[in-house]
């Protein structure tokens, strides 16, 4: 990008940094409510359709069939793609017990974020990605314990499975779940991921 941008601007002016986090906007929650025994689950991404959808669908599923008690969260942007995830989660009777939050606005995601217990990011679902995606930086920021998609391949000059996220294969509905109810259930495991 460097070298295609030199072609129009001098060189000298470019500097390329790493991507970062707004720390004053995404930062844990000063205090840490607990007003019932509920465990939520927040998913970010899901409701632009298409594959992403689906997998978050078949995740949703595995994992409410391991955690009937769970509180599933989908973040997101209103779009018309949405209405494939509804569908789909309609089609196997899990609409009553997802709910969609509109976030758009950094404060609304903020939020979003420090209600859960658990980010799930579903980032390989579409093929191999490279590099983290911005959204887990984020949600790490807010001391939440993230889970994300893909391939431990992908994310090796990044993130060590287990200690900064748990990595999970894209196309594993099953294993995203397991790795989401063993973080559910062990709050030191989770503490130490957050």
């Amino acid at each position: 990008a460097a070298r295609l941008l030199s072609e129009r601007a001098d060189p000298r002016l470019i500097r390329v940094v790493p991507r970062m986090v707004d720390t004053r906007l995404f930062q844990p929650p000063s205090v840490e409510l607990a007003l019932d025994d509920v465990k939520t689950v927040a998913f970010l991404g899901g409701r632009e359709g298409g594959a992403r959808s689906l997998a978050v669908v078949a995740t949703v599923k595995a994992l409410l069939q391991k955690l009937p008690d769970c509180r599933v969260l989908v973040l997101g942007t209103p779009s018309r793609a949405e209405k494939q995830l509804v569908e789909e989660l309609g089609r196997r009777g899990l609409m009553e017990r997802v709910v969609p939050v509109d976030v758009s606005v950094h404060g609304e995601l903020v939020q979003a974020l420090c209600a859960a217990h658990v980010v799930v990011v579903p980032a390989g679902a579409e093929g191999d990605v490279y590099g983290l995606p911005h959204r887990a930086l984020e949600a790490m920021a807010c001391g939440r314990a993230v889970v994300v998609t893909g391939a431990e391949a992908s994310y090796k000059d990044v993130v060590q499975n287990g200690l900064h996220a748990r990595v999970v294969a894209a196309n594993a509905p099953d294993e995203i779940a397991g790795a989401i109810k063993a973080l559910l259930d062990d709050d030191v495991a989770r503490g130490a991921l957050a």
